[in-house]
């Protein structure tokens, strides 16, 4: 199998109900292809997702991203983020104080 990111050769990684690879070249780990969820699984999975901005776990767990984005771009800053359309995406940045 090639990396998917930089087209270089892997080597088993990691195997337990599923099997891992890892690139030689720049180190990705990958889930093998056989092992992909097909589309009316993954809809299935993503409908289970409630990204609720009042809901503490969520917040912490994307709090790296609203993080990094806080500070690599003050709110001084004139760089647009563009957010990609998701009901609730720009009280979340709101609210983790992204924007002010």
């Amino acid at each position: 199998m090639r990396c998917p990111l930089c087209k270089g050769s892997t080597i088993d990684f990691y195997r337990d109900e599923r099997e891992f690879a890892r690139c030689t070249v720049c180190k990705a780990i990958m889930l093998l292809p056989r092992y992909f969820l097909t589309a009316e699984e993954e809809e299935k999975r993503y409908l289970l997702h409630n990204n609720n901005v009042e809901d503490l776990n969520y917040l912490h767990f994307i709090s790296p991203i609203t993080n990094a984005v806080q500070e690599d771009f003050p709110v001084t800053s004139t760089f647009g983020l563009w957010l990609w359309y998701r009901p609730g995406s720009f009280s979340l940045f709101k609210k983790t104080g992204v924007f002010h």
